[in-house]
């Protein structure tokens, strides 16, 4: 998607509305949270 976390976070600021952002960062961290397992 990009090659570095600015590229990243423009990319998505394009594409996500101003009325959603605070979901969408949410809803990104929880993702995180239950699709991705800490390292042991």
């Amino acid at each position: 998607m990009g090659k570095n976390v600015v590229e990243v976070e423009q990319k998505l600021l394009k594409v996500v509305q101003k009325e959603f952002k605070v979901e969408v960062h949410h809803g990104l961290i929880l993702h995180g949270r239950y699709v991705y397992r800490p390292q042991t």
